[in-house]
């Protein structure tokens, strides 16, 4: 009998339908959990210190002591226990009055006009809950199905006060009990390809990592009772911004939205994941790592192939029988260019050992050459990541290599082209060798456009060297022995006399190293030394700027690198604050900050280094004289040298702040980076002054402070920038190009950079040492981008495709600044046919050029680059049109025969 004839049954038997009647009916029925019309409905209860609400699947129960947030997930066809050990709960930091506040709904701290309400429909029962915190209207819905075990929460946020923050949405500790995670992950095979495979680890204190990128979905649960819940972000409705413990800024009235599906289950977690996940994802070879393979050579026993440098070539990976034949490897390049390629041997039967690859001058019909050199080549080993994978990366340091039957062995060549070769083909006949005996010839076709790149980049690019050593060889893939065999920076005289080879290292990848003074950066020298008084007080009038000039006069003359640099230790310690000014955990990771924020409490001045700020002046007159001085000698004798001056005669750089709050919180430290601007404009207004931080503020007082940028803004913003003559850059966003990411994208990032205008680019870290190579369990060299030299204590650093490919980035980049410049340099000619002929492709050139660069986007206060050419034979082929262009047009350093 179904529940709507037991409560037919009922009336018959009892024919006085009187009100009591009727109400013993809907008891009956209300207590099966039914009406008379649905065979399922949520049923609620609401008590003044809880409200529940279930179906057959689930129960939640609210809390309204804690803003009606859930504080009970039980899944009833589980062990009935609660899922969550805390609640569901907004929490973030902002500052006040120059002081760390919060808001979280577990304590009401912070939350005022809070409303609660049901609502009741044909998708369930809701949950709503409304409030206003110090900068949001908030609005939470919790919805239970009528049946079913998925549970759908949405967290709205409109703000109406701006504010830096660091942000948890939700707060949302589970169940000890729920001690594993599971995640789906792309594992990169040897063969290069892509299968979706089920990652498990173990949990410590399990909390719901809410914050993670569009349609991430994870699963927490109990390797004991098999118990667990599926986390999923519903697509394109989770900005990645609003729930990372980061700073994100949003502007007074935009809404921020935050929508997930919680679903307990019992049984299978790998069945469970995988019910979850997008049927779609099969196992794939990745388009971004598309390939122009030719066969240089193919007998029963050796297979030879040549193929473009912007992709890496898997130990495992197959060729097809058709792939096409070549007489020879065809690359291009510019006057000034390196220009990689790779080349391929491929043993069936027998291992060849001694394999050599023998360079040789490359000659074009005239007889001109480019000597042999200038080719240099690199077996290519492999680097092994957070999840095993054995992924193609080092540019190893070995004169010959084994090749392994039916596996893969790279070589990288690289050719330089000299500034003064003059354009036209040129060929060459390069010899692999094994043991002495030919394998085979690879041919190689290098044609030189009849254009020149400049030897420095006009994207000012830098980075900073964690200067370790290493004796001889090591096994990098060997964490204990690559730690235990490391040797840190001592100041020595001979690591000093030797430090300029890892200069050329930089130079000839287009970069320069912000800590490069007289002595290594981490050797314990500073660049303008100062002196300490026998009265324990520094003494900033007394400068000797020798080592100084001897050290930027190499770098500027010999190593090309541009004078209006980014100098963060021009003047030592001037302003250098960071990001854990705001929301630091301990005192160590204040210790920036111990310079301005009197808010702080003083630093052992044994335990830091000095600075130039006494925190017991406070800005004293005294002070601000000698400031004033100090700032004045420095630049004075900058501009006397040449150094860091624009093409207005402004200099030189000065780095202020590093990752200060924002300009509206009134932190101390916000005051005092502006009374220090003030000062050094007041000092010397030529001076130009450098802010790294999220925030670029409205008024036009700060903003006539400062001259360089950090961009964290909205297009918008830096079209703002541009048109005022302010300059932006950003740190090359090392974590995203780490060892996982596909070949292409260190080298596409830079056209993303042209399109915008970026004018600086920098990385605090290209090379860690072997202790800190992670950021938190992912072992992925995110902030490895080359390592020690393995032939020589004092050699040149062992590079990387990565790294090699960050420098065909900064050529393009080139290109493309020379295109643009060629575009507004046809525009002036006079009207003809040729002159519209040559505009029309170049503006089409440029088109394509643009759509390649991707587009920067913001997703919840954090901004990035999207939508970037990701395929590497079309980015070749755009250069190889760009490159032709730019040698039929005439450009810069242009050469005819």
């Amino acid at each position: 009998m179904d529940d709507k004839s037991l409560a037919a049954l009922f009336l018959r038997i009892h024919p006085m339908r009187d009100i009591s009647v009727l109400t013993c009916a809907l008891v009956i029925t209300l207590a099966l959990g039914l009406d008379l019309t649905s065979r399922a409905q949520v049923s609620v209860t609401e008590t003044p210190s809880r409200v529940v609400v279930e179906n057959e699947s689930v129960r939640l129960a609210f809390n309204p002591s804690m803003d009606y947030s859930p504080t009970e997930f039980i899944y009833k066809q589980g062990s009935g226990q609660n899922l969550i050990s805390d609640g569901f709960i907004l929490y973030y930091q902002f500052t006040e009055n120059g002081r760390l506040a919060s808001v979280n709904e577990g304590t009401r701290g912070g939350i005022s006009n809070g409303h609660y309400r049901l609502v009741r429909d044909a998708a369930g029962a809701t949950v709503e809950f409304s409030c206003d915190t110090p900068h949001f209207h908030m609005t939470r819905r919790v919805t239970l199905p009528p049946t079913g075990s998925s549970v759908k929460f949405i967290y709205e946020l409109k703000c109406i006060k701006e504010e830096s923050f660091s942000f948890y949405l939700p707060y949302a500790p589970l169940s000890a009990r729920l001690n594993r995670l599971a995640t789906s992950i792309n594992f990169i095979g040897s063969n290069g390809i892509k299968t979706n495979r089920i990652r498990s680890e173990a949990l410590k204190s399990p909390t719901l990592n809410t914050g993670s990128y569009y349609g991430q979905t994870d699963c927490y649960y109990s390797n004991e009772s098999g118990e667990g819940i599926i986390f999923t972000n519903l697509d394109k409705q989770s900005l990645a911004g609003i729930s990372q413990r980061a700073t994100p800024r949003f502007k007074i009235g935009s809404i921020e939205r935050n929508a997930f599906v919680m679903t307990p289950f019992k049984g299978d977690y790998k069945k469970a994941l995988i019910s979850h996940l997008n049927p779609n994802i099969t196992s794939r070879r990745d388009s971004a790592n598309s390939s122009t393979v030719t066969v240089l050579r193919r007998t029963p026993d050796l297979l030879i192939w040549a193929d473009h440098a912007t992709r890496k070539v898997f130990p495992a990976e197959m060729l097809s029988a058709k792939a096409p034949m070549s007489q020879e490897v065809s690359i291009e390049a510019a006057r000034g260019e390196y220009e990689p390629f790779q080349i391929v041997l491929r043993p069936s039967k027998k291992v060849l050992a001694d394999v050599k690859l023998v360079p040789a001058a490359l000659t074009d019909n005239h007889g001109h050459r480019i000597t042999a050199q200038n080719l240099k080549w690199n077996p290519i080993g492999s680097l092994r990541s957070s999840y095993g994978e054995d992924i193609p990366d080092l540019l190893l340091q070995k004169s010959s290599i084994s090749c392994q039957p039916g596996q893969n062995s790279v070589l990288w060549v690289t050719v330089k082209v000299p500034d003064a070769t003059l354009p036209g083909v040129y060929r060459g006949t390069l010899q692999l060798t094994s043991g002495g005996i030919k394998l085979g010839d690879i041919r190689v076709r290098l044609r030189v456009w009849n254009f020149a790149l400049s030897p420095t980049s006009r994207i000012r690019t830098f980075a900073t060297d964690y200067v370790y050593y290493y004796d001889g060889a090591v096994d990098l893939n060997n964490e204990t022995d690559a730690k235990a065999r490391a040797l840190a920076s001592k100041g020595t005289e001979e690591e000093v006399n030797n430090y300029d080879v890892r200069m050329r290292f930089f130079a000839d990848h287009r970069i320069y190293e912000t800590g490069f003074g007289p002595r290594p950066n981490y050797a314990g020298a500073i660049r303008i030394p100062w002196k300490l008084g026998a009265n324990g007080v520094w003494d900033f009038d007394t400068i000797d700027f020798t080592a100084f000039d001897k050290a930027r006069a190499y770098c500027y003359n010999t190593l090309h690198w541009p004078r209006f640099s980014y100098e963060p230790e021009l003047a030592p310690y001037l302003g250098f604050i960071n990001q854990f000014t705001f929301g630091g955990k301990n005192e160590e990771e204040y210790w920036y900050m111990r310079y301005w924020d009197p808010v702080l409490p003083k630093k052992d001045p044994k335990k830091y280094l000095p600075s130039i700020y006494d925190l017991a002046d406070d800005f004293t007159p005294v002070f601000k004289e000698k400031l004033l001085r100090y700032i004045k000698t420095i630049a004075d004798h900058c501009r006397a040298k040449g150094i860091c001056i624009d093409e207005h005669g402004n200099g030189p750089v000065f780095f202020i702040a590093d990752e200060i709050p924002d300009y509206t919180s009134g932190h101390a430290v916000v005051k005092k980076t502006l009374e220090l601007a003030r000062l050094i404009k007041h000092a010397d207004p030529r001076v130009i002054l450098v802010v790294n931080g999220r925030d670029i503020p409205d008024d036009p007082e700060i903003l006539n402070l400062f001259d360089l940028w950090t961009a964290r803004a909205p297009v918008a913003t830096l079209a703002k920038l541009h048109k005022m003559g302010k300059r932006y850059g950003d740190y090359y966003m090392h974590s995203n190009f780490n060892l996982r990411d596909p070949a292409i994208q260190p080298r596409v990032q830079f056209w993303s950079y042209w399109k915008y205008d970026f004018f600086w680019i920098g990385d605090w870290a290209m090379t860690m040492t072997p202790d800190q190579r992670w950021y938190g369990s992912q072992r992925n060299f995110g902030n490895n981008w080359w390592f020690p030299s393995m032939t020589g204590k004092y050699g040149e650093p062992m590079s990387t495709i990565r790294f090699e490919l960050m420098r065909e980035g900064l050529e393009d980049h080139e290109y493309l600044c020379m295109l643009s410049n060629q575009i507004n340099s046809l525009k002036k000619l006079p009207k003809s046919e040729s002159r519209s002929v040559f505009l029309a492709r170049g503006e089409a050139l440029l088109k394509r050029a643009d759509a390649a660069g991707g587009n920067y986007i913001g997703a919840g206060g954090e901004y990035y680059f999207d939508g970037f050419l990701r395929d590497p034979i079309k980015l070749l082929a755009l250069r190889h049109d760009i490159g032709e262009f730019l040698g039929k047009t005439g450009s810069s350093r242009q050469v005819k025969r």
